[in-house]
């Protein structure tokens, strides 16, 4: 009589810390854990202090209504930089595909002031096209201080690197 083998049942399924899903949602809660933690911003604000004294009208010794002074142009709106944002600079990015996509980039403090950001980085084609995204943090960088942040994206950063354009939002 010959031994009988045990029913086989499905193959087992992968353990979830072998799936690469999860590994990328562990990095993304790392980079916000770290961006959370590491502030933000340095506080200020800017308004209108209150207790400044505004111009003072010429009294009119006539006894009729002052004609008020005719309002200046205003200037021209300056030209948003792609590659600015809040007092950091975005310099050289290299991108990296496979089974992660990621962006290597070089991002500079301008500001007076440690800081620390969460930064998303915006990939468009030769066409002005989006590309996808990609997302980091930097925490405690100096003043003048270029730091290198890696940015993880979800998405297939396709084409050819070398025709990117990139927009800095931090």
């Amino acid at each position: 009589m010959a031994p009988q083998m045990p029913p086989q049942g499905p193959p087992p399924k992968k353990s979830i810390y072998k799936r690469v899903w999860f590994w990328l949602l562990a990095g993304l809660a790392v980079i916000i854990i770290a961006a959370a933690a590491g502030g933000g911003g340095d506080g200020e604000t800017s308004a209108a202090d209150p207790t400044t004294p505004t111009a003072e009208q010429p009294a009119d010794s006539g006894g009729s209504a002052a004609e008020p002074p005719a309002p200046a142009p205003a200037p021209a709106p300056p030209q948003d930089d792609p590659l600015e944002d809040d007092g950091w600079v975005l310099g050289e990015v290299q991108v990296e595909t496979g089974l992660v996509n990621s962006l290597t980039a070089r991002i500079t403090n301008n500001e007076s002031s440690t800081r620390s950001a969460f930064f998303t980085i915006t990939v468009l084609g030769p066409d002005g096209s989006l590309v996808g995204s990609a997302v980091g943090a930097a925490n405690d960088v100096e003043a003048g201080v270029t730091a290198t942040v890696t940015l993880l994206s979800s998405e297939d950063l396709e084409g050819d690197p070398a025709t990117f354009t990139y927009e800095l939002q931090s």
